[in-house]
């Protein structure tokens, strides 16, 4: 099976903007190793405004690889925003 989350990242990312998670990699590699190895997913992707790049920081850090830019495919506080995107695979890690 072949499943994909990409919402896990977006909890961690709220909680570190109130400096509730000091390194956010830890609790993120351990969120993402149980979506793969309980639930059983084969892809974790996640996303981010690219005018935020400590986020894709984040990302690269816990092991996801940069896959592409979409254009103006989401909304932030100033209008319509470029997306990056991250994903990784289970035989990734």
């Amino acid at each position: 099976y072949t499943f994909n989350y990409e919402y896990y990242y977006k909890l961690f990312n709220y909680l570190l903007s109130f400096d509730i998670l000091k390194d956010s990699a830890t609790p993120l590699i351990k969120c993402r190793d149980y979506l793969f190895d309980e639930v059983g997913f084969n892809r974790v992707s996640a996303r981010h405004d690219t005018n935020n790049p400590k986020s894709g920081r984040v990302m690269e850090k816990i092991g996801m690889k940069y896959e592409g830019t979409c254009r103006k495919a989401a909304k932030n506080n100033q209008g319509l925003c470029d997306i990056a995107i991250y994903a990784i695979l289970k035989e990734d890690r």
